[in-house]
């Protein structure tokens, strides 16, 4: 197998699904195949998948339906994330966790701490001491759950006790508790530059280019409902927002999540101007 052959299978896998959204990606059967004979393959092509999917989620390849979000793909990830901490473990699965670890989402530490519970290896425990020695890059649950197992290891004794001070509560005590140090009082300052997660200043970035654009002089914020495209009088659709324009047969919205919504359809009566509702302009 080609070193970027996982890469593009997982490209493939995920351009196939943002066509059809009716079914997740098969992932049960890879993770299934992380006990089999090409372990260490499975490991690397679910490592892949779900770099892609993160890679897809920032770079805007499968957009959601609501404006600023992650939708699906945050979805998709959960699941696998949910189908890996109940079965993967060993050294073919560590891969996996280090592709979980690099995601900002809570279920994706989760299941990598258990991965890492399930997987008493040499690997597994670098991937530990390296969870206990970073804390700004993790969660507060995911820092508690690696200092109890790095303790149960006898790793990372030094790591574990720079915590003792750390300015999460249950940290702290986790920390002591390891430590042999509880009630000593909490001294340090939490430093600023280390204690946001390393993925916060590039989120906050990306909100900050989130821009409403300028609204046309004029407008009114208004309440439309209309019959849904092709679902007959008996179905409508609101639209909320900016109504820019209207024809015999459409309406253009700005919305509030900076979208311009065009609806085809029209009331029963076939009249826009009472689809509008007055009240709410």
């Amino acid at each position: 197998m080609s070193p970027d052959a996982p890469g593009r299978a997982a490209f493939a896998t995920l351009a196939a699904w943002y066509a059809d959204r009716r079914e997740y990606p098969d992932v049960t059967r890879l993770v299934a195949e992380l006990a089999g004979r090409d372990a260490a393959r499975s490991g690397q092509r679910l490592a892949a998948l779900i770099r892609q999917a993160g890679a897809d989620r920032r770079l805007g390849r499968k957009r959601a339906p609501i404006w600023g979000g992650s939708g699906d793909i945050d979805a998709l990830l959960v699941h696998l994330a949910r189908e890996l901490a109940d079965k993967a473990s060993g050294d073919p699965a560590l891969p996996v966790v280090e592709a979980l670890l690099a995601e900002p989402l809570v279920e994706g530490e989760a299941a990598a701490l258990a991965i890492l519970r399930r997987s008493p290896t040499p690997a597994a425990d670098a991937i530990l001491a390296e969870i206990v020695a970073t804390p700004a890059t993790r969660s507060h649950a995911a820092l508690v759950e690696a200092i109890e197992q790095a303790h149960a290891r006898g790793l990372a004794s030094a790591a574990i006790a720079r915590l003792v001070d750390h300015p999460h509560p249950g940290v702290r005590a986790s920390a002591r508790s390891a430590c042999g140090r509880v009630g000593k009082a909490a001294t340090a300052r939490p430093d600023a530059a280390t204690s946001v997660r390393t993925w916060t200043g590039p989120a906050l970035e990306r909100a900050a280019t989130r821009v409403w654009p300028p609204r046309p002089p004029g407008v009114v914020w208004t309440r439309v409902t209309v019959d849904a495209d092709g679902a007959g009088a008996a179905t409508t659709r609101t639209h909320v927002g900016w109504l820019l324009g209207q024809d015999e047969t459409a309406l253009r919205i700005l919305t509030w999540h900076a979208t311009v919504e065009r609806s085809r359809a029209v009331r029963s009566d076939g009249d826009l101007t009472d689809a509008i509702d007055d009240c709410a302009r």
